[in-house]
């Protein structure tokens, strides 16, 4: 009966492992941060940083190392858009290194596809139609399971 006992507890374990190096949950959505056990957010400075440049109808969103000379990279991340009064908006495009999520819209979040390590990630997020005002990028991005940094922002850019 004890190894049975251990058996299922392993179990459980790996597939709730599995399911973060594929991307975040949503219920990370309400909060922006990584659902990992019971860690929290680092409360030193973020090694990346996410960058925000408007394009003609999408704004190209990147998550960089802040310090080139730091050989920092990262496993994952958690984005969305938000408008000045804080509600998310836009759809992501899907890319192969990334996922999109429903938080509160269709399409409004991304994730990570696979917890490989990376140094950087280019993301294009669509502006919607009619759509005139601010936006900021905000999320979390994961180092490894209890080493990631939340609260993150991005430039404000203006539509």
């Amino acid at each position: 009966m004890m190894k049975l006992t251990i058996l299922f507890i392993v179990a459980l374990l790996a597939v709730f492992t599995l399911a973060y190096k594929t991307g975040a949950p949503q219920m990370a959505c309400k909060a922006l941060e990584p659902k990992h056990k019971n860690w929290v957010g680092q409360p030193t400075p973020s090694p990346f940083k996410i960058e925000a440049k408007k394009m003609k109808d999408l704004v190209g969103v990147s998550i960089k190392i802040t310090d080139k000379t730091v050989a920092e990279k990262f496993k994952g991340f958690l984005l969305v858009a938000r408008d000045a009064s804080h509600k998310n908006v836009g759809e992501w495009e899907k890319t192969d290194k990334a996922k999109l999520l429903k938080c509160d819209n269709e399409n409004d979040s991304i994730t990570h596809e696979s917890n490989e390590e990376k140094e950087t990630i280019n993301l294009k997020w669509k502006i919607p139609s009619g759509f005139t005002g601010t936006v900021c990028f905000k999320g979390a991005v994961v180092k490894n399971g209890s080493t990631f940094w939340t609260g993150l922002n991005s430039n404000p850019v203006e539509i």
